[in-house]
């Protein structure tokens, strides 16, 4: 059985609902730890895990703060490991994958698929604009609000 580790940094809750639900899925087969990134402990040790899923907001078209902290602070892995990034955002995810990819392969983990989950509350206001704003609301269980 794989472990995996579920990373996400989460401004306004989302993409922590995101990450729940990711890792709740992948526990049925998986040996499955989630972590959010502001509360990880130092002794944490990525070295242990054969993979990742590494979640977090797009804030003004750059990966948030929080994840960029992360993967800075983080030292270089043993070996290669596989990771599953996605974003949270309003409407578009820019650059954001990209940019941060290019961190987590300074740091030996390869990003090998990704995915933006967009329409969600964001800095760029557009959640009341999304034309899949109700799909969002019904799949991560958000109460509608009458967006």
């Amino acid at each position: 059985m794989k472990k995996i580790a579920v990373l996400f940094h989460s401004g306004v809750g989302v993409t922590k609902k995101v990450a729940n639900n990711i890792a709740a899925n992948l526990s049925e087969n998986h040996d499955t730890e989630i972590f959010s990134v502001e509360e990880l402990q130092r002794e944490f040790n990525p070295n242990v895990y054969d993979g990742f899923v590494i979640g977090f907001p797009v804030i003004h078209a750059h990966p948030s703060d929080g994840i960029l902290n992360f993967i800075g602070k983080l030292d270089r892995l043993d070996k290669p490991k596989p990771a599953y990034l996605f974003t949270t955002c309003g409407w578009y995810s820019t650059n954001s994958l990209r940019i941060f990819a290019k961190h987590c392969i300074q740091k030996n983990i390869e990003p090998v698929i990704h995915r933006d989950f967009w329409g969600c509350p964001a800095t760029d206001g557009v959640f009341k604009q999304a034309p899949n704003a109700k799909e969002i609301i019904k799949i991560l269980g958000i109460q509608d609000r009458g967006y």
